[in-house]
């Protein structure tokens, strides 16, 4: 039988009382955080990229990009945004998984430390080449539409 929206919602309010009775209510946020820590720079990191490329761009070529090269442009800034915060992400999951082998009920920051000293720095970037798969294209996408967007809104 295929799951529908009501049945997804049971299931998901189940699962959210039954943490919060089992585990405490703070344990619903576990990885809070590493995920505010880590759309900062991931964020930051993608507009950075973005317009210093469409800077140089410009400087170089005088002219406004296409839209194939704005397409360009943000996969390259996505790429960028997704390699420098990628580690955040790492061990934001490791702590809403709670693998207790790897990393403890320990803050974020401390998880962080023990991950480079248990298994290295390589450890922070597992994982990192499906993920610039998935999100390599949609950061390109989505520096076309906000670039479309604003010079419409601009005119």
């Amino acid at each position: 039988r295929p799951l529908t929206t009501s049945s997804t919602t049971a299931c998901s309010t189940f699962f959210f009382f039954k943490i919060w009775k089992n585990e405490g209510f703070s344990k619903l946020y576990s990885g809070f955080p590493t995920t505010v820590f880590g759309a900062i720079p991931y964020e930051g990191g993608q507009f950075f990229a973005y317009s210093f490329i469409q800077d140089k761009f410009k400087a170089t070529y005088d002219r406004p990009m296409t839209t194939v090269e704005n397409l360009l442009a943000g996969c390259a800034a996505g790429f960028f945004a997704q390699f420098i915060s990628y580690p955040f992400d790492t061990v934001r999951k490791r702590l809403q998984t709670q693998v207790p082998a790897r990393t403890s009920t320990a803050p974020w920051a401390t998880a962080y430390v023990r991950m480079v000293l248990d298994e290295g720095i390589p450890s922070l970037f597992t994982g990192q080449v499906p993920n610039a798969v998935k999100v390599v294209p949609y950061s390109g996408i989505t520096m076309v539409l906000v670039t479309q967007f604003r010079d419409a809104f601009r005119k």
